[in-house]
């Protein structure tokens, strides 16, 4: 069947401005004038795989300081928002939150939980892309156009991949152990997440029976006590317990490559204050990293912190802060 028209109607929105033009051709013209103006504005487009966030993005939850719970952002005082990583959620950096020497009162800090994690949304997708889309998605509804970012692991790609894709939402960044890298060996993450699927939740009723059940499976007690932070009560389900996290979406996307990978835009650069921070003891920020830090991130200084290991946050503490609040003093 023909179909005719007798006019159309174009709309370019520029994602992560406020830039919008709209073409109202008569149909005759429209094929020759719509190509030249698609293609002028296409030119002065930078190139941006982010797709529009509000058809993709899922609900996050957020934690903030008691103290700060009645302060909102500004635009003249960019929030800091801190995204956690694997199988982690708002709720571990609590004690980073209510640091006073670092966090000041009136300043707006939150944790957030990323999809499939905590009590955010669910979705299917662990895409950097998407875990962008929520990220922003959750600054504009503070009413910010921008925000400073601080990232643990997965959280920290998500940071490294917002600031590349969208450097002008992006205040300063703070990457804590991990580089813009894909990671090859999923065998230890592949275990912790199968040892949580094969978790009987039917036959447990305490988080003293979960700890016992996986000894074996999660021999380290540091990640042992690491996992069970996301065993919860169940109130009202069929079970005493249950996870916090997706892990079908999680396990799916260790499987895909999603969550290993790391992609930049092409043409991406954040020439934006920048801090990473390692642990000595860490294997995910090595020496053949230095060069895509470097060129992803131009303004950015690195800083090992002796002893620690990839939980940086929690096992050394007061260095990590000590680092971070001199970071911050110089360069915001």
């Amino acid at each position: 069947p023909q179909v005719s028209f007798e006019k159309v109607v174009v709309v370019v929105v520029f994602l992560g401005s406020k830039t919008s033009e709209v073409f109202e051709l008569p149909a005759a013209k429209a094929t020759k004038r719509m190509a030249g103006a698609v293609g002028r504005l296409i030119g002065r487009a930078r190139p941006c795989p982010l797709p529009l966030w509000r058809s993709s993005h899922v609900r996050l939850s957020a934690k903030v300081p008691t103290r700060n719970k009645d302060v909102l952002p500004t635009k003249d005082k960019p929030p800091t928002l801190i995204l956690h990583g694997l199988l982690g959620s708002a709720s571990n950096w609590r004690s980073l939150m209510a640091r006073t020497d670092l966090f000041q009162d009136g300043q707006y800090v939150a944790a957030i939980d990323l999809r499939n994690h905590g009590a955010s949304g669910r979705s299917d997708s662990m895409k950097w892309e998407h875990m962008c889309a929520d990220v922003l998605e959750f600054s504009r509804e503070l009413g910010v156009d921008s925000a400073h970012l601080i990232g643990h692991s997965m959280g920290g790609k998500v940071a490294m991949m917002l600031a590349l894709m969208y450097p002008e939402r992006v205040s300063s960044l703070v990457i804590v152990d991990i580089a813009p890298a894909a990671y090859g060996s999923t065998d230890m993450h592949r275990a912790i997440l199968d040892a949580m699927h094969e978790l009987d939740l039917g036959e447990i009723d305490s988080v003293h029976m979960a700890r016992q059940w996986l000894v074996d499976l999660v021999p380290d007690t540091m990640t042992r006590e690491f996992v069970l932070t996301n065993l919860v009560s169940n109130h009202g389900g069929d079970t005493a317990l249950k996870w916090k996290v997706n892990l079908d979406a999680l396990r799916a996307s260790l499987t895909s490559g999603d969550l290993t990978s790391f992609e930049p835009p092409e043409g991406g650069i954040y020439d934006g204050p920048c801090l990473f921070v390692r642990g000595s003891e860490s294997k995910y920020i090595r020496e053949e990293h230095a060069e895509p830090i470097a060129e992803l991130f131009p303004n950015s200084v690195t800083k090992t912190i002796e002893g620690a290991g990839h939980w940086i946050h929690h096992q050394k503490p007061e260095q990590f802060v000590r680092v971070l609040r001199d970071w911050y003093g110089q360069n915001t």
